[in-house]
């Protein structure tokens, strides 16, 4: 097969392996592995995970500004593990509730806990019980293709729900706000309302106490 001959997939923004033996059914498997592994290497074509693969100018095309970039890195989230919504760090640090910076992308997913370090940037999906995925919204990479956030309430519930099994449940004269370095400035009332929905409905005793200390210490509240 010729690099050539991938203009077919044109219109797609991924590709698999599948999709290269579409093009030519009668091309043997060993002919496509090869021809993977030489344009992988060449660069012609970026492997985000086994078998899920993008054109190097369909990639940069998506990078030719800051925004489309960010949106399609979140995009490509979506599709590694599906289903997924992105969460804790990535969310809070967007929404500068993080004060100190994150590398990687951080979700949430029905799926086993995983991760996948490609060109892009290092994807990390924890698992979360059934019950407990919701609270997310829909986005929209280039006006049409769906994936999913949480709001700010949700992904700070998320992350202090995982960090709640490592922590002291001793939290007299405590301020969490101040230990984990959280800023909440831009949560609203309905945030904290949120916040607090999903304390009630979800929380054990030690992760009540822990959002309640939140809430409690919160300046804005």
């Amino acid at each position: 097969m010729k690099f050539r001959d991938l203009k077919i997939l044109k219109d797609l923004i991924f590709f698999t392996k599948r999709d290269l033996f579409s093009i030519n059914p009668d091309i043997p498997k060993k002919t496509i592995d090869a021809n993977i592994y030489e344009w992988t290497k060449t660069g012609k074509i970026i492997r985000l995970k086994r078998g899920l693969f993008i054109l190097k100018k369909k990639l940069d095309y998506y990078s030719r500004d800051l925004k489309t970039k960010i949106q399609f890195k979140e995009f490509v989230a979506s599709r590694l593990c599906y289903p997924s919504y992105l969460s804790e760090e990535y969310v809070l640090s967007k929404n500068e509730i993080l004060s100190e910076g994150i590398a990687g992308i951080s979700s949430v997913t029905l799926k086993k806990t995983a991760a996948f370090n490609n060109k892009l940037n290092v994807f990390v999906f924890r698992n979360i019980k059934r019950d407990l995925f919701l609270g997310y919204k829909s986005k929209y990479f280039l006006g049409e293709y769906e994936y999913f956030e949480a709001t700010k309430a949700k992904a700070l519930f998320d992350y202090l729900y995982r960090k709640s099994k490592t922590m002291s449940s001793k939290l007299k004269n405590r301020n969490l706000v101040s230990e984990l370095r959280l800023n909440l400035d831009t949560f609203l009332e309905k945030d904290f309302l949120e916040l607090r929905e999903y304390s009630n409905k979800f929380g054990k005793i030690k992760l009540l106490k822990i959002i309640n200390n939140i809430i409690k210490n919160a300046s804005n509240y």
